[in-house]
């Protein structure tokens, strides 16, 4: 994730750089009255206003409302510039309501924008409902309807709460500055996630003083985390380095670098090895593109599957989710889009797939979305095709952006990125009643003769339709495995690896009440051919 990618996400509501242009276009002209000596402030404000430089324009429109305080689109500027800015979209208010007061047709979008942030659904809908009525409204009235059906989401969700506990993590998590896009190991004990704080590895901050991205690291010990630290070099360089994700087995890890430009960047994947992370090499072609943007992607349990986030052209909106299939050769396949069940008009992000390989976690801002990202969970129906996305409700989603969700194995706990405090911080949900049932079904596969971890494939068949239920992979290092699956079902487990005999046995785990939990551990000893 690189900074334009990071600006594009915090951006309240619909993306700004595609309704701008046309909502401008029904504004007045400059005042014409301004002083020939400040019109070259007034063009520099311009300049970096037109480019979403809204750092700088804030500071420059600040000046010039000064000069001139009754100058509405100086003050629509500054308002919007506002509310562009990561813990500062309030103070945009008061500018967009003087615009509004000049009749300033844009500002009134925006300004219900901006209440819509602040809660206050009300006075959104009346500034929402005059924009429409605004005969120099150049946008069409189905996008207003779009801005309205979601105040309206927000109000109903944010009245009946779903039966969940989210609670922000401590200062030994989170920091004074950014943290976000937390991924969490299968057995809840590692967490890791991107931070933007003075330890980044090489210490340098960008135009608006915010340190580098740089991959954190934080070990659940009796129930509480460690203070996090940055995970070592070359997982970390001196540019930007984000988690993405990494695959059920703990063998890699998908991370976001830039280049030395700053501005693009790429996929990258990062091998576990003799207790540390190898130099990350950069995805094949098939995933990364040299005219597009991927932020993000997720492996599927059996690592044959990969979901990636693409701006490339064919899709359905801005971003899109992409499956792509790994071939027999080794290869990838080419990418194929997830549909418009899944992929809207607008944004879809931060794939995250559960460890039954059947549930799939995403950030959209569009699918009927109550403020920014929000948080999706979709199904795989009985014949492996997607269902329909469900929003998962208030108080996982606020009005600001939620994105990066991820759970642990058994489905209870979450981990999420969001901005509903300011800041963007990563907070925990307790989702013991809303989520299915599942079982921990956990182990090692080791060598019968020398007791060394053994790579290989468990496959769990399930005996009632006689369907592969999920695949996943052992540890390398450890041998260890960790799947999720469906009580009360007979399943037959089945471990392959390369040199050895196979090895199956029957597993059935009962669940009385919703909500028991249960852990089953089956070690399988492999004897070579």
């Amino acid at each position: 994730m690189n900074v334009m990618e990071w600006k594009r996400w915090i951006a309240v509501g619909l993306v700004h750089v595609m309704i701008v242009p046309v909502l401008l276009a029904g504004g007045d002209d400059k005042d014409e009255r301004i002083k020939a000596k400040h019109r070259r402030i007034a063009e520099e404000a311009d300049f970096f206003f037109s480019i979403d430089d809204h750092f700088m324009s804030k500071r420059i429109y600040t000046d010039l409302v000064e000069l001139y305080p009754e100058n509405a689109e100086f003050n629509f500027r500054l308002g919007f510039s506002y509310l562009h800015l990561r813990n500062l979209e309030s103070q945009g208010i008061p500018y967009l309501e003087k615009a509004v007061s000049e009749g300033f047709t844009p500002a009134y979008y925006f300004l219900a924008e901006v209440y819509h942030l602040e809660k206050r659904f009300p006075e959104a809908l009346k500034v929402l409902r005059d924009f429409a009525t605004r005969p120099d409204r150049n946008l069409p009235y189905s996008r207003v309807e779009i801005a309205e059906r979601r105040i309206l989401k927000a109000m109903e969700l944010l009245a009946s709460p779903i039966d969940v506990r989210i609670k922000k993590l401590g200062s030994n998590i989170n920091s004074d500055h950014q943290d976000y896009a937390p991924n969490i190991d299968p057995e809840g004990e590692f967490l890791y996630f991107t931070s933007r704080r003075p330890e980044s590895t090489g210490g340098y901050t960008d135009q608006e003083g915010q340190y580098f991205e740089d991959i954190f690291m934080s070990h659940c010990v009796s129930g509480a985390w460690t203070d996090a630290e940055p995970v070592s070099r070359p997982l970390n360089s001196d540019g930007h380095d984000a988690n993405v994700n990494f695959s059920a087995s703990g063998n890699s890890m998908l991370i976001y670098r830039t280049h030395k430009n700053l501005h693009s960047g790429d996929l990258y994947v990062s091998e576990r090895m003799k207790g540390a992370w190898s130099e990350p090499e950069k995805l094949d072609d098939a995933i990364n593109t040299s005219e597009f943007h991927e932020p993000s992607a997720a492996f599927s349990p059996d690592e044959r599957e990969l979901y990636v986030v693409s701006d490339r052209p064919g899709g359905f909106g801005g971003k899109d989710i992409y499956v792509i299939r790994r071939l027999p050769n080794g290869d990838w396949s080419e990418p194929q889009n997830l549909g418009m069940e899944i992929n809207s008009p607008f944004d879809e992000d931060a794939p995250f797939l559960s460890l039954d390989g059947r549930t799939m976690y995403f950030s959209s801002n569009g699918n009927g979305s109550i403020g920014g990202y929000d948080i999706f969970r979709v199904s795989k129906d009985p014949m492996g095709g997607w269902g329909e996305p469900m929003h998962m409700g208030f108080p996982v989603n606020s009005v600001h952006d939620d994105i990066y969700f991820s759970v642990t194995a058994d489905g209870k706990r979450g981990f999420l990125s969001s901005s509903r405090e300011g800041s963007m911080d990563i907070y925990e949900v307790d989702l013991l009643y809303e989520e299915d049932d599942f079982v921990v079904l956990k182990g090692s596969i080791k060598d019968a003769k020398s007791g060394e971890p053994i790579v290989a494939q468990v496959r769990l068949i399930d005996l009632e339709s006689g369907l592969e239920w999920v695949t996943t992979i052992s540890n390398r290092e450890t041998g260890n495995y960790v799947l999720a699956i469906r009580p009360d079902t007979p399943f037959q487990m089945v471990v392959e690896a390369m040199d050895y005999k196979d090895a199956d046995q029957a597993v059935e785990i009962e669940v009385r009440e919703k909500g028991d939990f249960h852990v089953k551990t089956m070690d399988v000893l492999l004897e070579r051919y």
